[in-house]
């Protein structure tokens, strides 16, 4: 009998004993970093924004947390593996205080890379790029580039995502040589002028709410050095001069869940854009509007990725509007408002254990432009079809090698073919 009892006993205890383990509660007291690498930890501070006052209810719930800190990390692309674990430093009469162990093993982020790919709507494009993924430790990407083709030139350097305080900043300095081409109603070039332009700007990225941003983008263009080498359209060529220094404004809302799982992807964006360009030459301004919803879906077999924007100029235009259709020359397409729906089928073919992964991508695009009297028809749709080829190289996380070749499905004859280290969307 009496043994009996101490069984029951032992029991209930056991079972309070396992209880109160599961109930834990948890506090971040301290977070300890172990890295191999030059990145900062007040970067990384700055980056993850500990939650450091919040009591997390079970140990799921942290777990969970920690998940979410370690998906941030690996979206940056900079290092070669991620891993967090804690560890109890004290207990208290209700919680835990905890360490947070962080292990990180930095990439090679400094890359000089020759450019040499070709564009149907430039040619070849030649130059040289050089990319520095975490400039001094700070978890910033600096890129500075320069390259050549018969159509745009450029010169630019760009730092992004250097955060003060509870805001991330972008800034921007490029000269630009590019020339304008359009077309007339038979599809004949009728128009084809280049120019020279400097360009200034800043982009200020406000944290409203976890994958929530806020974001204004002040300019400043100064486009000089007009030649025209044809101006059959009836109009005079000061009609299409720019003169004097343009300012421009732009903001926008973006919603960014998107998270890498190796070298696919996983969730949405939205980023809806307004903004507001002053034309001194006639004393005039451009007002647009445009929005883009982009979605991956993840599965270890087949992945699909859709993007669907549209625009609206309620002055102007928007040159080049074919840019958003692979397979479509992008000067033959100008239109004050437009839709598009773009959509790959993305299917891993090789992977090579730390030397490459190469996809293939079936996509299909479809849109529509118009000005602005113009009513929407079926029959004005336009189609395109084609493959996209991609080559992740596995020791550099943050490069990769892309082609397309598309093809007007309402003009066969005329392709498009871009090869470039910029995945399309």
């Amino acid at each position: 009998m009496i043994r009996k009892k101490w069984m029951i006993l032992l029991i209930s205890l056991l079972m309070i004993s396992s209880l109160s383990a599961v109930s834990r509660k948890f506090k971040i007291q301290e977070v300890s970093y172990l890295i191999k690498g030059n990145v900062r930890e007040s970067s990384l501070n700055s980056l993850l924004d500990w939650d450091s006052h919040n009591i997390f209810n079970n140990k799921q719930e942290l777990d969970q947390y920690l998940i979410s800190q370690r998906q941030i990390l690996v979206n940056k692309k900079i290092f070669k593996s991620v891993f967090l674990d804690f560890e109890i430093l004290e207990n208290n009469r209700n919680y835990d205080s905890i360490k947070i162990l962080v292990y990180l093993e930095e990439a090679w982020n400094i890359y000089p890379v020759p450019i040499y790919t070709y564009d149907s709507n430039l040619g070849m494009v030649t130059g040289l790029k050089l990319n520095y993924y975490n400039f001094a430790g700070t978890i910033t990407d600096l890129t500075v580039s320069g390259y050549y083709s018969p159509f745009k030139s450029e010169v630019s350097t760009t730092l992004e995502g250097v955060r003060i305080g509870s805001f991330d900043l972008d800034i921007g300095i490029s000269q630009l040589w590019e020339t304008v081409k359009a077309v007339d109603e038979q599809g004949e070039i009728n128009l084809e002028y280049s120019y020279t332009k400097s360009l200034f700007d800043t982009s200020i990225k406000f944290h409203i709410l976890k994958n929530l941003d806020y974001i204004i983008t002040p300019k400043i263009y100064y486009p000089f050095q007009y030649v025209f080498s044809t101006n059959e359209t009836g109009q005079d060529e000061d009609l299409f001069i720019e003169t004097g220094l343009i300012p421009a404004f732009s903001h926008s809302i973006l919603y960014d869940h998107v998270n890498w799982v190796g070298n696919l992807r996983q969730g949405f964006n939205i980023n809806i854009e307004n903004g507001i360009n002053y034309q001194p030459s006639n004393n005039d301004y451009i007002i647009w509007n445009d929005a883009i919803i982009t979605t991956f879906l993840y599965t270890p077999v087949l992945n699909y990725s859709s993007r669907v924007s549209g625009f609206y100029y309620f002055r102007g235009y928007r040159e080049n509007s074919g840019d958003r259709l692979r397979g479509i020359l992008d000067y033959k397409l100008t239109g004050t408002k437009g839709f598009f729906w773009n959509q790959n089928f993305v299917i891993p073919v090789v992977k090579i254990p730390s030397i490459m992964d190469i996809h293939i991508s079936p996509f299909l695009d479809m849109g529509y432009l118009g000005d602005e009297n113009s009513i929407f028809l079926r029959d004005d749709l336009l189609y395109t079809a084609g493959v996209s080829l991609t080559l992740f190289p596995q020791p550099l996380p943050n490069i990769q090698i892309n082609m397309d070749y598309g093809i007007n499905l309402d003009d066969t004859s005329e392709t498009e073919v871009l090869i470039s280290s910029v995945l399309y969307f």
